[in-house]
């Protein structure tokens, strides 16, 4: 029988493990749309030929492509807060967080005004000023925290947050929760 202690440590332990998995699984989702997005215009190029189908296809991508960034947001939060749980349980987990926190500082900014977006809109957020950010090292451009970027740099979910750097991550710690999961049920 496994003890309480146990068992809230590998409770922990599998719900950070699959919580970095669905940060895997948005951006693989979020990364899909948008190269349908872009087969999509290279299709329609000629803007007279487009039809009412053709703008039903590129709405509904489109939206889901939104759908599935929400749902990336509140993975790469969950995850975060579930190795931070973990940290309780498994010295190790600390490094991790520092690794998510380096490379991903915006993850609770993001998920904050993501989930309330609608207060934002009415400029009403608890963190207005951090609402529209510069973007790039020169900040030619800004972006909101809703906004969806692609550029040359990546995919960038809320203007803050790149998709690709993002699943390259994730993947790595996934990897290491793997095979923290498979240690635990030896000893």
């Amino acid at each position: 029988m496994i003890n309480e202690e146990k068992q809230k440590s590998l409770f922990a332990l599998d719900n950070a493990r699959i919580w970095c998995k669905g940060v895997i699984i948005e951006s693989d989702r979020i990364l899909e749309s948008n190269d349908e997005i872009i087969s999509l215009f290279q299709e329609i190029r000629d803007i007279s030929s487009f039809s009412s189908n053709d703008r039903q296809r590129m709405d509904h991508v489109s939206d889901m492509s939104r759908l599935e960034e929400y749902y990336f947001v509140i993975a790469l939060n969950k995850a975060l807060v579930w190795l931070i749980e973990c940290k309780s349980y498994f010295n190790e987990m600390q490094n991790i967080i520092n690794r998510i926190n380096n490379e991903l500082p915006y993850i609770r900014e993001v998920r904050n005004m993501r989930e309330h977006e609608i207060e934002y809109h009415k400029n009403e957020g608890r963190k207005q000023g951090d609402f529209i950010r510069p973007l790039g090292e020169e900040g030619k451009s800004i972006a909101d925290a809703t906004s969806t970027i692609v550029n040359e740099e990546g995919y960038f979910v809320d203007g803050r947050i790149s998709v690709q750097k993002s699943k390259t991550l994730f993947n790595e710690i996934f990897k290491e929760l793997e095979i923290l999961k498979e240690a635990q049920w030896r000893i």
